[in-house]
């Protein structure tokens, strides 16, 4: 089992979020965990105003299914993210979507994430006539819990064991970053693995379309995120008890969100943040949530303390 869970914004700003927005994560099956971190939805009826829909760079590519699509080409692919981006919703919109951990998006599709680099794909156009009738019956369930089902099928019928060794290595050096939240350099990665610094370079070029460092990068910069929610958790837990419609959580996200049961006092210090996860100092992990979040890691705490 996967031990890396993405974070993304809505899970952190939840205090941000207009009573007309929904965001929530659902757990696949059991079969396909290695391969799903989860489904998503997200939905938005403006009324007045705008709302701003955040985006994080998490390790995974999305398929996005536009449930307001009136013609059979609305599901794409979208590419690994490098950097944030800020969505602003002016127009209703419904969206479901299925992320994918990048690593294992082969296993599906018997491509590389990295052919998706910088562009957002339709779905038929990279799978062919065939993903049509996925699309039709997804647009057109009548509820999530049938929408799930009939994706848990259509990929669990999709999924097949690569016996590439390009496969199986990247899958195996990815886990060891992801145990290693981030914090791992290329030349450890090469002496644990038995390859070349050179041969992973070229594996992850190959398959996810970037270097290990800029992957080790993101993933520790997920790490971090995945602390502020636990630590921010049990107070979040507590003020929306009674407020269940504010936003769904991935039950995956809930049942460890439990074990970081700290309240704001016991945190740790920005300074002290930088060096549990391995930054040079508080300014260095300052650069990385500016180019991976937009804000730093104290504007974020601000953003959390005063919109709960």
């Amino acid at each position: 089992m996967r031990s890396f869970v993405p974070v993304q914004p809505p899970f952190l700003e939840y205090g941000l979020l207009h009573a007309h927005y929904r965001y929530a994560e659902y757990v696949p099956d059991e079969r396909l965990r290695d391969v799903i971190c989860c489904y998503w939805s997200s939905a938005a009826h403006p009324q007045q105003g705008e709302q701003l829909h955040r985006i994080v760079p998490d390790g995974c590519i999305d398929i996005i299914f536009d449930l307001d699509a009136r013609q059979m080409n609305g599901a794409f692919l979208t590419s690994l993210m490098r950097s944030y981006e800020v969505m602003h919703l002016d127009e209703s919109m419904a969206f479901f979507g299925v992320r994918m951990y990048a690593d294992q998006v082969r296993r599906l599709f018997g491509y590389a994430g990295a052919e998706l680099t910088g562009y957002h794909v339709g779905l038929e156009q990279w799978l062919g006539r065939d993903a049509a009738s996925i699309v039709e019956r997804v647009i057109l369930a009548d509820n999530m819990s049938e929408r799930i089902q009939l994706v848990d099928t259509w990929l669990l019928h999709l999924l097949y064991e690569q016996d590439d060794q390009a496969s199986s290595l990247l899958h195996t050096v990815v886990q060891q970053i992801d145990h290693k939240h981030g914090n791992v350099s290329i030349r450890q990665l090469a002496e644990d693995t038995h390859y070349s610094e050179r041969t992973l370079r070229r594996l992850f070029q190959q398959e996810l379309g970037m270097a290990p460092k800029e992957w080790t990068d993101i993933i520790r910069f997920q790490a971090v995120l995945r602390y502020c929610q636990l630590t921010d958790q049990r107070l979040h837990s507590e003020q929306h008890a009674s407020h269940p419609k504010v936003i769904a959580g991935h039950p995956s996200h809930q049942t460890q969100s439990r074990t970081g049961n700290m309240d704001r006092e016991s945190r740790l210090s920005l300074s002290e943040l930088a060096t549990a996860f391995g930054y040079y100092d508080q300014a260095h992990l300052n650069l990385a949530f500016n180019k991976y979040y937009g804000l730093t890691p104290g504007q974020l705490r601000l953003r959390q303390i005063y919109t709960n």
